[in-house]
């Protein structure tokens, strides 16, 4: 995966089926429903992705050993903006926040202070833990 641009990213995903064992004189393979051979429903989704499109391939792949039948499907995803909103990034922004708390805390109250920065820690560590 290329994270260059996490989490405002576009992923390719590549899926390959071909024969190594037997080449074009034995096995040759093809989409068995043309276009319609690949479907995305509409009702499975995935919480980080929304799936752009796909495009279905049927490549011959030449090598010394012979011509190898392949079949190709890309399909793009893009990373849901909004999933890493509410998931991550508002409650880190909260927890930072809730941290400065401490220095207008008096200089004497040192338990307050301490659980304030235990408990910030540890709910970062919570919230980082998931992912």
């Amino acid at each position: 995966m290329n994270l260059q641009y996490f989490p405002m990213d576009r992923q390719l995903c590549i899926i390959e089926i071909e024969s190594f064992g037997y080449s074009m004189d034995h096995i040759r393979l093809s989409w068995h429903a043309g276009d319609k051979s690949v479907v995305i429903e509409s009702d499975v989704s995935l919480p980080q992705f929304r799936v752009l499109g796909y495009n279905r391939k049927t490549i011959i792949s030449s090598t010394s050993t012979g011509n190898y039948s392949r079949l190709l499907c890309e399909i793009m995803f893009v990373r849901s903006m909004g999933y890493y909103l509410i998931q991550i990034y508002i409650p880190s922004s909260l927890i930072v926040v809730i941290s400065w708390v401490s220095f207008w805390l008096n200089r004497s109250a040192t338990p307050a202070r301490v659980s304030l920065g235990v408990t910030t820690v540890l709910t970062m560590t919570t919230l980082m833990s998931f992912y």
